[in-house]
Order: C-alpha cells, then sequence, then structure tokens
C-alpha cells in the first residue's frame, strides 16, 4: 500500500513539474497555442463583413463593431493586418513607399471632419444646401463612413508629396493581390456619388479583390451583381 502511495506522489509530482515547464515555455514564446478559428461559420460571417457596403445611403450595421489593432501608428481591424503588412512589404521590394495618411476614424472625429467642411464651404460663399451637397461628394456623414469600420485607409504623404503619384500606381496595379481595391475610381463617380480618391482603399478580402480586379466592378456594382 506504502508503496503505490509512493507511486502516485511521484507522478502527481511529475505532472506539476511537466505543467511548470509547459508554463514557462510559453511565457518565454518556445510554445504557442494556435489561436485561430477553425469554425467555418465564424469565419464566413467574418468574410461577409469584409465586403460590407457601406457609402452614403447605407449605414455601418448596427452589430457592427470593428476589432482594432494598431499599425503603423494606426488603427485598423485586426482582419485586414496580416495582408496589409506583406502589402508594404512587397512595395518596400520595388522601391515604393506606402504611407497611411488615415486609417480608422470614430463616429465623433467623422462627424467632426464633416461639420468643418460644410463650414469652409459656406465661407467660400456656398449656401447651406450647396455646401452640404459639395461635402456630400467628398466625406461621408457620421455612421456612414468605411473609415468607421477599421477596413479603409487612406494612402497618401503630405510630408513628401512627390511619393503620392508612384505610390498610387503601385496601389492601383497591385493592391488587390492583397486583399484591397480602390473605393472609388473615376470612372465610377455616378455610381459611388463619391470624387475620384485615388488615395482611399478598401479591404474586401483576396477573392472579392480579385475577381472586382478581373471585372472591373466598383464595390456597388459587386454587390448588387452578386446579391
Amino acid at each position: 500500500m506504502k508503496k503505490k502511495k509512493k507511486k502516485n506522489s511521484s507522478k502527481i509530482i511529475l505532472i506539476i513539474i511537466l505543467i511548470g515547464i509547459l508554463v514557462i515555455a510559453y511565457q518565454k514564446g518556445y510554445l504557442q497555442v494556435d489561436t485561430y478559428a477553425t469554425n467555418t461559420n465564424t469565419m464566413e460571417v467574418e468574410e461577409d463583413m469584409n465586403v460590407i457596403l457601406v457609402n452614403r445611403t447605407n449605414k455601418i450595421p448596427d452589430d457592427y463593431t470593428a476589432n482594432l489593432v494598431e499599425y503603423k501608428g494606426y488603427f485598423v481591424d485586426s482582419s485586414i493586418v496580416n495582408d496589409l503588412d506583406n502589402m508594404f512589404k512587397d512595395a518596400k521590394k520595388v522601391g515604393v513607399n506606402l504611407n497611411i495618411n488615415t486609417a480608422y476614424r470614430d463616429k465623433e472625429e467623422q462627424q467632426d471632419i464633416y461639420d468643418r467642411r460644410i463650414k469652409a464651404y459656406k465661407n467660400e460663399g456656398m449656401t447651406e444646401k450647396e455646401a452640404i451637397e459639395k461635402t456630400n461628394s467628398e466625406v461621408q456623414k457620421p455612421s456612414y463612413s468605411e473609415h468607421e469600420t477599421g477596413l479603409a485607409i487612406d494612402f497618401s504623404n503630405p510630408s513628401n508629396p512627390e511619393d503620392n503619384e508612384p505610390m498610387w500606381e503601385w496601389l492601383n496595379a497591385n493592391s488587390y493581390k492583397y486583399g484591397f481595391i480602390l473605393r472609388y475610381p473615376k470612372d465610377k463617380m455616378d455610381i459611388t456619388k463619391v470624387s475620384n480618391e485615388e488615395w482611399h482603399y478598401r479591404y474586401v478580402g483576396k477573392d472579392v479583390a480579385k475577381e472586382m480586379k478581373n471585372t472591373g466592378e466598383c464595390l456597388e456594382e459587386y454587390i448588387n451583381r452578386v446579391l
């Protein structure tokens, strides 16, 4: 009986030591636990949220919540970080320096930008109606802006404007490979109702971005077709 108790005690001590080793290894970074979602339904929902239509007539869904993480000093949705980082690295390899000017904005910041733009146009002599119409073609109302989703990024470099053209050209030709689309092309203004913005890119996922690149559709056209 005593021998059996000693054996059990030895096993317990061994298990405790093993657990301690595993904990230390995890804390030191030698051991990693895969926390990626494996539920296909969850993954489908996440992909669907990446292609939600947000524009002047389609507000951000009430149940939408951006899972924000920091990237190069800006906040973006966590679902786009890996592809965004790969895009930055690959552009750098060919001598193109990508630069984020704007990414996530909360509702309050969007409201402030919207109000200031209207005020600026009114100061130029426009009527209230004219100022609002002009602003609506350039800045979306709060809850109707893609920037509030964490999926949209404005690429520009105010400090070095000469970098903008090569940056935009590269993005226009390559961003789809990383899941991004030029959101407001100049030949789609009649559909998007937004003036041409060479700097505004939106993440929709690689498969959707590639299909849109092949068809030449804007997001409104793509969603209208697939739905």
